[in-house]
């Protein structure tokens, strides 16, 4: 009801995930648990659509899922995605 507002939220939410994201991405790779053959900006990169896609008001009262149910599904298919074996191990 307020697209305003949702573009700033949007924009905060792009600029901490690329700057959090980014960092776990590097720290987990060094420790083994990242693939080494996934780029980490390419991973940011698709992070970012999959949360732009779904976290927005239309889609999440399409799909019916709330806030939380719709994090949680994208993060949790992300990181299957980006881990290794010994990664997905210590979910």
């Amino acid at each position: 009801e307020t697209p305003d507002l949702f573009q700033i939220v949007e924009r905060r939410r792009r600029d901490i995930i690329q700057r959090h994201f980014a960092k776990v991405l590097s720290v987990g790779r060094r420790a083994g648990l990242v693939r080494k053959d996934v780029s980490a900006i390419l991973a940011v990169e698709i992070l970012l659509a999959g949360v732009q896609g779904v976290m927005n008001p239309d889609k999440m009262a399409e799909l019916d899922l709330t806030p939380t149910t719709g994090f949680a599904a994208i993060i949790g298919i992300f990181l299957e995605g980006v881990l290794t074996e010994t990664g997905r191990s210590k979910l």
